[in-house]
């Protein structure tokens, strides 16, 4: 122990080599249990708490509400982009997006075979390549599209395109206090290609198997809370003057946030009418929502924090399946 204190008191160092790379140089672990280490084993585990203050106190964060506009603002863009020029959408997202995957794809056979290979800073520059593709899909694909919609304006100067003159700055959100949240015991389904289903299982560490069964904080049905979601006008004209801009008040956007969350509850619901021997799901989703909003927390799933609705769905499972 001394002497691992002392070889990395060193930030840097541990951040370069870090203690695998240490445990194996002094043959302190067997090949098993270094590569089971290395593996990125997880196990699902329960407990998960609502979000508090430093109170304690139950809350919404804004953040993670504004979050969940912005993904339906870039929904309604696309959208509004697929229907009106297909071919353009096509070329400029799906195109780019399965261009992506490939790219994915050959970096992840790369850090497997150095994996397989014990080539563990090989295997480290890979994964870290692997993460910045991931973290490239909305940005070089969806936001720059969004950006493609204002290039006239940017060409004649009439807007300048940055961090600082995000769309979504215009929109300001604010936290939502909660009374109280009550805990729920979850099990985890899961479906094969057949429709058929069964209750997901996981591997407790000691190698035994178990149902998955979460136990969660979560919001009692028919909750009622209250977030003040303000449009700063003078902003918005100083970012993005004389344009045509996909909002330009409270309504408009309110509609947009609308159309996203019924075009997800209407996917659902029609995935879930094929599987009628879940009675319970089918009736949730036969209620009268007029209007379903927002999505946020534990549970969203892909659907609900990408644009993944406007893919037709083998590009979807492939963006699943390979990258999620």
């Amino acid at each position: 122990l001394n002497e691992y204190v002392q070889e990395f008191s060193d930030p840097w160092k541990f951040k370069k080599e870090g203690i695998n790379d240490f445990l194996r140089r002094r043959s302190l672990l067997n090949e098993n249990t270094v590569k089971q280490i290395s593996s990125g084993i997880t196990c699902v585990g329960d407990g998960n708490s609502f979000i508090c203050d430093g109170r304690g106190k139950y809350f919404v964060p804004g953040t993670s509400i504004k979050g969940a506009i912005r993904t339906s603002v870039l929904y309604h863009f696309l959208k509004e982009l697929k229907n009106s020029n297909n071919e353009n959408f096509r070329n400029d997202v799906v195109g780019k997006i399965e261009h992506k995957l490939k790219e994915y794809s050959k970096v992840k056979s790369a850090y497997i075979n150095a994996k397989r290979q014990n080539n563990l800073q090989e295997a480290r520059i890979k994964s870290r390549e692997m993460d910045n593709i991931e973290k490239s899909f909305d940005k070089d694909i969806v936001e720059n599209k969004f950006l493609n919609f204002l290039d006239d304006m940017v060409k004649k100067g009439i807007v300048k395109v940055g961090p600082n003159t995000d769309l979504l700055r215009t929109v300001k959100v604010s936290d939502s206090k909660i009374d109280e949240v009550r805990r729920e015991n979850i099990r985890v389904i899961c479906f094969r290609n057949n429709g058929s289903f069964y209750f997901g299982k996981t591997k407790r560490r000691d190698g035994t198997e178990r149902q998955i069964s979460l136990d969660y904080e979560c919001l009692h049905e028919d909750t009622e809370f209250t977030t003040e979601i303000l449009l700063d006008f003078e902003l918005l004209n100083k970012f993005y003057p004389d344009s045509k801009i996909l909002f330009n008040d409270i309504s408009s956007l309110i509609n947009i946030i609308k159309e996203f969350g019924e075009s997800q509850w209407i996917e659902e619901r029609n995935f879930f009418q094929k599987v009628p021997e879940i009675p319970e799901i089918t009736e949730f989703y036969n209620q009268n929502i007029s209007h379903p909003l927002l999505r946020v927390g534990w549970g969203t799933g892909m659907l609900g924090t990408t644009i993944d609705l406007l893919l037709d769905p083998p590009l979807r499972q492939r963006i699943r399946n390979e990258v999620m």
